[in-house]
């Protein structure tokens, strides 16, 4: 099971929904292995599902999904990859589980095979119009306005092993020790 905590010293940030189009943040950073709000090149594979807001270019072959995690929901779409603009680079893109949902289209010369493996969802769906790019690109800017807030002296984690995310702060003085922080799992 994924796990956020999100832990500070008196109270907690709670991360939600940024806008009324039911985009969370939260929700995708536990979806998602690789979240872009922009454009994304790249050449390298993914265990898990991605999200790109704006164009993916490929610079080689590339593969998806390794792990054969569950698709990614942002609004009312899932997919094992989700991409707001075109996928574009003339190079092959598999998805290893989960289809594959594209807001623009897919470039002569570039080939997108949805689920790879061969499994039982091998969608390719290209001119979708009902991915909430504003939107995300919005809850991921509200999520960054609350970070901003953290101190100096706070800690912040973010692993990839599990995909926890922690906030930590601990409070030290001349007048006071040390204490541990407080840690609210599943805040988010």
């Amino acid at each position: 099971m994924i796990r956020f905590a999100i832990c500070v010293a008196f109270g907690f940030m709670a991360i939600g929904p940024a806008t009324a189009a039911t985009v969370d943040a939260g929700g995708m950073l536990r979806q998602f292995n690789t979240i872009a709000l922009n454009t994304l090149t790249t050449s390298n594979e993914s265990e898990g599902p991605v999200y790109v807001g704006g164009d993916l270019t490929l610079t080689a072959t590339t593969q998806l999904n390794n792990d054969t995690l569950p698709e990614g929901s942002v609004g009312p779409v899932s997919g094992a990859l989700v991409v707001g603009g075109n996928v574009q680079g003339g190079q092959t893109l598999r998805t290893l589980a989960g289809g594959t949902v594209i807001g623009g289209a897919i470039a002569t010369g570039t080939t997108v095979v949805g689920n790879g493996n061969g499994g039982t969802d091998n969608s390719v769906i290209t001119g979708a119009t009902d991915i909430p790019v504003s939107a995300v690109t919005a809850a991921f800017e509200a999520l960054s306005q609350d970070l901003r807030f953290a101190s100096t002296t706070d800690t912040i984690e973010i692993r990839n092993v599990g995909a926890d995310f922690s906030a930590c702060q601990t409070i030290s003085g001349s007048n006071q020790t040390e204490r541990e922080p407080r840690c609210l799992s599943d805040a988010l």
